[in-house]
């Protein structure tokens, strides 16, 4: 990949990969952050977004968002502003 150039930092495009050719990229810390595999993501219909985009995208609170995933709730429902008001407490 040659040197690194100033700013960025080598990342994988899929964590599973490791990093081998093909499978890196240079970035910006940001983006490499949002790399990481324990960010939480949710597929809903066919687009798939961390927790926290869905919670800017939607206006619902990361913290009920974060809850109802970790919670089992369909995934609709986590997104659903229908449900923003029944959280167990959140």
């Amino acid at each position: 990949m040659g040197e690194c150039p100033p700013g960025l930092e080598i990342d994988r495009i899929k964590n599973e990969l490791g990093y081998q050719p093909g499978n890196c990229r240079w970035v910006h810390r940001k983006v490499q952050e949002l790399n990481k595999s324990k960010i939480l993501s949710l597929t809903v219909g066919d687009k798939t977004l961390r927790l926290k985009e869905w919670a800017k995208l939607t206006g619902i609170d990361y913290q009920v968002i974060r809850y109802r995933f970790k919670n089992k709730w369909p995934a609709e429902h986590v997104i659903s502003p229908v449900y923003q008001n029944y959280h167990h407490g959140i």
